[in-house]
């Protein structure tokens, strides 16, 4: 009731849920006011998790990455109520640096620097990339920058002791501007386990720089494999060492990879761009007629609950997603 009231009160013409859990309360308030309801998905939601917080009862679901979406598809969702609209860049949040960050880790001119940034959690696979980092050939002096902090910071410096390449592999901790990092990186590479996006990575292309990272998620949708960098299996050290050493020893791959990632940066990843997106998105749901946003019409939307009951008759359900 108090959600309706709010509607009316500022006219509101379409509701949007910045995660799944608000979907739950929405979708009733949304059908008693006719009013659509659009689910902005930043993760992908295990199967259960989908059908209990009514999300194909939204009027649309949008995800971060067609990875988010597959999962709708999966059970039965209509197409036409599924999109992807890519996370974007605010540039004004990453302003060019005035810190030569090399210099303050006092990491020689020459050398190759590899960097990475995120949580230190496990999800985040930080001891592959540490491990793929030790096993470079020498001789290329490299060091790493690792941005970010998390649970994980002891154990990782352990690991990089134990490996004999403390000196060399460099914890920033909470990093408040990323352009110092993404400045004195050559190559920016990232081992997660689990990702839906991967927005460091677009990131890292606005700076031209090439990038490394595992098969997982959405990234595949933000990198072009093989042309803005290199894509391997996640948990797959020697697969991320033999990528990391193939830029390291092709100057002219690492420019070029630069160069089209940016530009694939400008034209998919901007907040500009995302914004857009989602005012069409907007506009298209405001336009459907209210006597269409009815409970009644509930009843159309109910293919995804049949085919989970049509499963658990043959089956057992698959919670795994």
């Amino acid at each position: 009731a108090q959600c309706r009231a709010i509607c009316r009160t500022h006219g509101i013409r379409v509701l949007h849920a910045n995660s799944a859990n608000p979907v739950q309360w929405l979708v009733p308030a949304a059908f008693g006011a006719r009013l659509p309801v659009l689910a902005h998905l930043h993760i992908d939601y295990l199967r259960r998790s989908r059908y209990v917080l009514l999300l194909h009862q939204a009027t649309r679901i949008v995800g971060v990455s067609r990875q988010v979406t597959d999962g709708f598809v999966e059970d039965g969702m209509a197409a036409e109520r599924l999109q992807v609209i890519y996370n974007g860049i605010d540039f004004s949040r990453l302003p060019p640096s005035s810190v030569d960050l090399r210099a303050t880790l006092c990491i020689p001119a020459e050398a190759i620097v590899i960097a990475t940034a995120g949580s230190l959690v496990q999800r985040k696979g930080h001891d592959v990339l540490i491990r793929a980092f030790h096993s470079l050939p020498g001789s290329v002096t490299s060091h790493l920058i690792i941005g970010g902090d998390g649970e994980e910071l002891s154990s990782l410096q352990a690991l990089a002791g134990s490996l004999g390449i403390a000196d060399r592999v460099h914890f920033l901790g909470h990093c408040s501007t990323m352009s110092d990092v993404y400045q004195a990186a050559d190559i920016f590479a990232l081992a997660t386990r689990r990702d839906a996006f991967g927005l460091v990575l677009a990131e890292a292309g606005h700076f031209e720089r090439p990038v490394v990272a595992t098969r997982v998620g959405g990234i595949p949708e933000v990198i072009a494999g093989e042309q803005t960098g290199l894509i391997v299996a996640p948990d797959d050290v020697p697969g991320f060492t033999a990528a990391l050493s193939r830029l390291i020893a092709d100057p002219a791959l690492r420019a070029s990879m630069g160069q089209a990632a940016k530009a694939r940066v400008a034209a998919l990843f901007t907040v500009d761009h995302m914004a857009r997106q989602f005012e069409e998105a907007y506009e298209t749901l405001a336009a459907i007629p209210p006597a269409e946003l009815r409970w009644k019409q509930a009843l159309q939307r109910v293919r995804p609950y049949g085919s989970l009951l049509f499963r658990n008759r043959t089956s057992k359900p698959r919670y795994a997603r």
